[in-house]
């Protein structure tokens, strides 16, 4: 269950940190490959201390406290999301008499035109004075001094503790355009004889108070054009726009729109200067609508990469323990192996909708809190639970040599690492692509149940399927629906739409990879079967996904999202259409699979002090196979094998089944596995 709660959201959590696609997919192409080390390492430790149980609770505890680490790592990038409305102020600068317009807006504007031909829809907010204090100027506090009485727009100067400071009256009215009858406008404080206004007008001025403005033609200043002719968009800080044309007040055109000489020198800290503000839209203007602000790129990606690589190292090794400690106790208690993954399931359907919950109401925090606060309390039930194995074999070397010399093993191999390459890439973009989409992090969560609810019957009955089917052609059906998944997921544009496509990964993963962990027993011996699984696992969980990542990552930096998905779709269909050819031409024939083992045929183990001694009176001459009691233990992924005595005879009665088992014939002893 710990495993969905966090794991499937860990690329957001990159994306969320700023890490771009190809960053994201070194990081997750990394980190299986280094997790192969993991089980072998805790392996020569638990030989070491002699106890199982503690060294896979503690390597469960360290899996709790690196995933926490993660949360320290630094933001990358940060994508702002800008307002939807710009701000201008229009009014004059010291430079010029002429009116200008100038954004207010802190962020990068990517102007869609040096030249807007007609003013965008606006709205005036306000008027008065905008007085600009020197930055890193000093406040200081003055003591308490008599009452002055101030008219509006009058200056003073007041002695205390022997220095002067000057104080200004802002003005109380704001101002207005005074349009003169040769169409001559400017913008200045309104004429109020009650205040004392310096402004003198003639007989002929009108003050006129305004509600919308709009101008023939706005022109950026200072604007050089970019040679590139790539498109027509300028990235500039602060867009200013110098008004060319006729002004438009209340529908009365202005052809000479100036600006007052007058402005208030307060002090020699500021300036006031006769201002309005309008807001337009941003679309209208600039053509980004988000800013990305970049921090520390190399620092991030090194200590999530570092943080990812011992989260993996840990999460590796406890799952395989883990899942070698619950075979073990299904062999002591006669459980079944795909009913065991349809329990793991369920947790799956459980676990992510809630991490999605979680991580669109609240954040990530809370999602790695509670994978941690799961470890932690795996690890105590850890501890509860009685393991005792026996030390596996040491030949390891000899058995590698005989599984890498077999070629249905090795062409097997090689369909493991198609699906896990086509895994992986999934497993790594497929949320962001989902996020580009729109999709919520509840519809994140929601697939995994998909997935999960609509796999439950293919686990439930895979030992059937299987049987009817075969393995090779049931490996066959996943490499294909996973190259109907890629297809489907690059033509959508509602991010719901992926859910059918979800529903097929009951076939892509839970048939597939039960098919896969059956096939790996039926070709092994009993001294092989560590080897087989081990780098069945390898290739599939770790080189695969890795790969999967890796590409994935290059392939979207290169052409994008849904270009990606048709080439990984292409390349699940050919991988699918070579396998099939090489079942047919060669597997059919030469298949050796019917000597194996049966994972769920492992009778005669016992998990205790004591031995488990089989029955094994020529087996030994025949399938050239040690007995239980000398090297079957379930230790580090080892089971028994399907060995047994039907009729509690002699030495005509001992047989090895091959999965799946024929229920209504036990003394069957071959199926054919690949038609």
């Amino acid at each position: 269950m710990t495993l969905f709660v966090l794991y499937p959201f860990l690329t957001l959590h990159m994306d969320a940190l700023g890490l771009d696609e190809w960053e994201i997919g070194i990081n997750q192409a990394t980190a299986p490959i280094v997790a192969i080390l993991g089980p072998p390492v805790a392996g020569l430790i638990a030989d070491k201390i002699g106890n199982f149980k503690v060294v896979l609770s503690f390597i469960t505890l360290v899996n709790a406290a690196v995933a926490l680490l993660l949360l320290l790592v630094p933001v990358a990038r940060e994508t702002i999301t800008l307002p939807a409305n710009l701000t201008f102020e229009i009014g004059c600068d010291s430079s010029s008499s002429l009116f200008n317009i100038k954004s207010l807006d802190p962020y990068e504007c990517s102007l869609k035109s040096s030249q807007l031909s007609t003013f965008p829809e606006h709205i005036l907010v306000q008027c008065g004075q905008m007085c600009r204090t020197v930055e890193g100027s000093e406040v200081e506090s003055l003591d308490a001094f008599p009452e002055f009485p101030l008219s509006i727009n009058s200056n003073f100067s007041i002695k205390l503790k022997n220095t002067s400071y000057t104080f200004h009256a802002i003005f109380g009215t704001r101002p207005k355009f005074i349009c003169s009858a040769d169409d001559e406008c400017k913008l200045a404080s309104s004429y109020d004889t009650s205040t004392g206004s310096d402004l003198e007008f003639n007989s002929q001025d009108v003050i006129r108070e305004f509600s919308k403005i709009s101008f023939s033609k706005l022109e950026l200043e200072n604007f050089i054009e970019s040679n590139s002719g790539v498109n027509d968009t300028f990235n500039v800080t602060e867009p200013s726009f110098r008004i060319q044309g006729p002004i438009v007040l209340d529908s009365e055109v202005h052809n000479n729109p100036t600006c007052s000489p007058i402005s208030m020198q307060v002090d020699e800290m500021s300036v006031c200067e006769n201002k309005c503000f309008l807001q337009m839209s941003r679309k209208a203007v600039c053509a980004n609508d988000t800013v990305r602000k970049v921090y520390n790129v190399g620092l991030s990606f090194g200590l999530y990469t570092l943080f990812r690589l011992m989260l993996g190292f840990a999460s590796a090794t406890s799952f395989i323990m883990f899942e070698g400690a619950v075979l073990a106790i299904l062999k002591q208690y006669g459980g079944d192996y795909g009913l065991q993954r349809v329990s793991a399931t369920f947790a799956a359907i459980i676990a992510a909708p809630i991490s999605g919950l979680l991580l669109q109401n609240y954040s990530f925090r809370p999602v790695f809190y509670l994978y941690a606060g799961l470890q932690a309390f795996s690890a105590f039930l850890t501890l509860k639970i009685d393991l005792k194995f026996k030390k596996p074999s040491e030949n390891v070397i000899g058995h590698l040599k005989e599984v890498l010399s077999q070629l249905e093993i090795l062409i097997f191999f090689a369909a493991m690492l198609c699906s896990g390459t086509a895994w992986g890439y999934l497993e790594t973009f497929l949320f962001l692509f989902l996020k580009k989409l729109g999709g919520s992090q509840t519809l994140m969560g929601l697939t995994i149940t998909v997935g999960g609810l609509f796999g439950l019957p293919f686990l439930i009955f895979s030992r059937p399927i299987i049987k009817k089917l075969g393995h090779v052609n049931v490996l066959c059906l996943g490499l294909l629906f996973y190259g109907i998944r890629y297809f489907g997921y690059s033509f959508i544009e509602n991010p719901w739409l992926c859910l059918p496509f979800e529903a097929l990964e009951s076939i892509t993963a839970s048939l597939a990879i039960t098919a896969a962990a059956t096939y790996a027993v039926a070709l092994s011996t009993l001294q092989t079967i560590a080897s087989v699984q081990g780098m069945m696992g390898a290739l599939y969980f770790g080189i695969g996904r890795g790969a999967g990542s890796f590409l994935g990552g290059l392939s979207i930096k290169k052409f994008g999202h849904r270009e990606t998905f048709q080439i990984f779709g292409l390349g699940s269909f050919v991988a699918c259409l070579l396998y099939t050819l090489t079942n047919i031409l060669y597997l059919r024939r030469h298949s050796k699979a019917s000597s194996g083992l049966d994972i769920n045929n492992m009778n005669g183990l016992v998990i205790s002090n004591g031995s488990a001694k089989l029955k094994q009176d020529n087996a030994k001459e025949q399938f050239q196979m040690k007995p239980a009691n000398q090297d079957s233990e379930l230790g580090y992924g080892k089971v028994n094998p399907g060995f047994e005595d039907v009729d509690g005879g002699g030495e005509d009665n001992n047989k090895f089944t091959d999965i799946p088992l024929d229920e209504d014939n036990p003394s069957t002893t071959h199926h054919n596995n690949n038609n």
